[in-house]
């Protein structure tokens, strides 16, 4: 996951002056401390952000950027293969709550460490509900290579809708690392503009967001941590349209697990105060755990919220249990899912139901290992033409050489990010 975990050039919203001012971070579910309650969270950030920047409040919030991650490993024609999803997370966008664009990147022939041997199949990041997906090698995938990383490069909209990018969508990063190590390294100070996939003129950056645990991006691009004490020297000059690259914000961003979130979207009897009904059912073999071994849902057959409350926006947003990538049920490089198909009758041809060997499971719930994997190739229309398969049961299961990190946490959560301790 830290391997390839990507760079994330982005634009910042400055039609709202001084008020959006650290509108379009990348943030963690949890930032204002408040017990998860997730509902209120696009009010929070429209509204406290800015006196955490400029005047030192809030000196509890832990503002980590964060992209929250799963890593699925299976064995398909005698291979380990590896699909990465990492998930880009934003508290706020314009008419809705909890901005959830992605990223996922399938490895085949994995034999060792990362960077030993592994070729990349794909690569598919979300334009709005557009799955954009490229087989490597490929002119729009350009990475930034260090000694410890191969990270793809990426373009993230602002949060508003202005002009015709906007609302967190990703792109193409289209210029190579050495076109952009020019530009960053240029003395005559150039405008942040890059060239992007879908756009007729270069989009401008105002922010790069870099892995922290690879030591040689974070010193090459000097990315610093947000806390209460620096916030105010990581934001964007929001008077000025396009800035130089030089006076790009460089912010380090943590990774985190999808695993710790689904606690909160489970239905435990009691009110919940982050999702509301629909509500997924979900076949659980095992019981979702905290990262002390502690059981947050136990197995059996449970039920799930997949709708978020929203405090500012009447909209609807989906959860975890109801995105289409979390079960793989996309249309590879289209503007479509399968999800219901496949919840109620099994598309593609293949169903589910006899890839897990549960057969009353259609129109009846999800199994908790249900995955459909991409091959990386593009069907027909046709949902039946789909490339790709539901694994198999038992695919998950250290015996066949599986693991399903969507239930899993993997990357510790405890740490305070005390600013006057760091001084």
């Amino acid at each position: 996951m830290q391997y390839y975990a990507p760079i994330i050039f982005k634009r910042a919203e400055k039609s709202d002056g001084a008020a959006g001012v650290g509108q379009d971070w990348i943030t963690n579910f949890n930032f204002d401390n408040d017990g998860w309650n997730l509902a209120n969270n696009a009010r929070v950030w429209r509204d406290e952000l800015p006196a955490f920047v400029n005047g030192g409040a809030h000196k509890d919030w832990q503002i980590r950027p964060t992209l929250y991650t799963a890593a699925i490993e299976f064995i398909q024609n005698g291979r380990k293969s590896l699909i990465l999803l990492y998930h880009v997370y934003h508290a706020r966008q314009e008419g809705n709550i909890h901005d959830w664009e992605r990223l996922e990147i399938r490895l085949d022939g994995v034999v060792g460490d990362p960077g030993s041997g592994e070729k990349i199949n794909y690569v598919v990041i979300t334009e709005h509900s557009r799955h954009k997906g490229k087989q490597y090698p490929n002119p729009v995938l350009n990475f930034y290579t260090t000694p410890n990383g191969m990270h793809i490069m990426l373009w993230q909209a602002q949060w508003a809708e202005t002009g015709k990018m906007y609302r967190g969508e990703l792109h193409w990063v289209e210029d190579s690392w050495e076109d952009i190590e020019v530009l960053n390294n240029d003395s005559k100070g150039q405008d942040a503009l890059l060239d992007i996939d879908r756009a007729s003129a270069k989009a401008s950056f105002d922010y790069v967001f870099v892995p922290e645990f690879d030591a040689d991006a974070v010193a090459y691009w000097n990315a610093k941590t947000i806390t209460a004490c620096d916030a105010s020297n990581l934001v964007v000059d929001w008077k000025t349209k396009v800035v130089k690259v030089d006076q790009t914000k460089r912010i380090k961003y943590e990774l985190q697990d999808v695993a710790d979130l689904f606690f909160t979207h489970w239905d435990n009897g009691k009110e919940n105060v982050s999702w509301e009904a629909p509500r997924i059912p979900i076949l659980l073999d095992s019981p979702i755990v905290d990262e002390n071994g502690a059981v947050q849902v136990p197995a059996g057959l449970q039920y799930f919220y997949c709708e978020a409350k929203n405090d500012l926006h009447d909209d609807v947003k989906h959860g975890y249990p109801r995105k289409h990538w979390f079960w793989g049920v996309y249309r590879f490089n289209r503007d479509d899912h399968f999800y219901d198909a496949a919840f109620k009758k099994g598309a593609p041809s293949k169903t589910r139901a006899v890839a897990n060997q549960l057969p009353d499971c259609l129109g009846n719930y999800w199994w908790q290992h249900d995955y459909f994997a991409h091959n990386g190739e593009v069907g027909k229309w046709s949902l039946s033409d789909e490339r790709g398969e539901w694994l198999p049961r038992g695919w998950n299961t250290p015996k066949q050489g599986g693991f399903d990190g969507r239930w899993q946490q993997i990357f510790p959560d405890a740490r305070v990010l005390d600013c006057q301790k760091q001084k």
